[in-house]
């Protein structure tokens, strides 16, 4: 019993008064909770909502808030990763992709120590999906437009993957510093609107269209740290 309320407490959070000189209490999470906060939403959409409640919101918090909790954060809970590596995705490219391949290897490495056997975090492994088409795609969708703000394409050249943006199957390649969409024509496909880097195109289905992604785009992260891979 000992184990699992250490084990709970770990997981959630976890209240230490050190023996400081100054006496203070140091504060440690095992998960960014409250960072799924810039997870979530975008700094526009945050200062939106901070506005309609009467709040002001300054970009400056967002980097503060970061490196505040990630100096507290124990990564007890593998989700933790995501999080980090979402809010991370503009602001530290290269941590961003160290955690995102840390969270991708979880399960695989059994980085707990013994719950892989348990069964397989089905909620990591969906989340480094979502950290895949929002985080590093950056994929946002605004006045009927599907926006993409791909970063790390470096890392992710030759990506292939199939979405749905309202009712429509798509498929998205990313390769050569060159995002390519394609609106599908089965299912109930029709023309969507699609943005890149300020550049908006109506695209048919049955046909394609292929943004040149700015020199910015292009971030060489440092040798991932799970696993000495780059």
């Amino acid at each position: 019993m000992i184990g699992l309320a250490f084990v709970a407490l770990a997981m959630f959070c976890l209240y230490v008064t050190g023996p400081s000189s100054s006496g203070s209490i140091w504060f440690a999470r095992g998960r960014a909770d409250a960072l799924m906060l810039f997870y979530l939403f975008s700094s526009e959409v945050l200062a939106t909502l901070f506005d309609r409640l009467g709040y002001e919101f300054e970009y400056e918090t967002i980097p503060k808030n970061i490196e505040y909790y990630l100096k507290r954060t124990s990564h007890g809970s593998t989700l933790s990763y995501i999080v980090h590596a979402g809010v991370d995705a503009d602001l530290e490219p290269r941590s961003s992709w160290d955690m995102f391949i840390e969270a991708l290897e979880s399960d695989v490495g059994d980085i707990q120590g013994g719950t892989t056997k348990e069964g397989i975090h089905m909620g990591v492994m969906a989340g480094t999906l979502d950290l895949i088409q929002r985080g590093y795609l950056g994929t946002e969708i605004s006045e009927d437009v599907l926006y993409f703000k791909p970063k790390l394409i470096d890392k992710l050249d030759g990506l292939f993957m199939p979405m749905q943006f309202r009712e429509t199957s798509i498929e998205v390649k990313l390769e050569g510093g060159k995002l390519t969409v394609s609106p599908q024509t089965y299912g109930l496909g029709r023309t969507i609107k699609v943005g890149v880097n300020g550049e908006v195109r109506e695209i048919p289905v049955g046909e394609s269209y292929t943004f040149t992604l700015p020199p910015s785009s292009q971030v060489e992260p440092q040798s991932v740290a799970a696993g000495g891979q780059s």
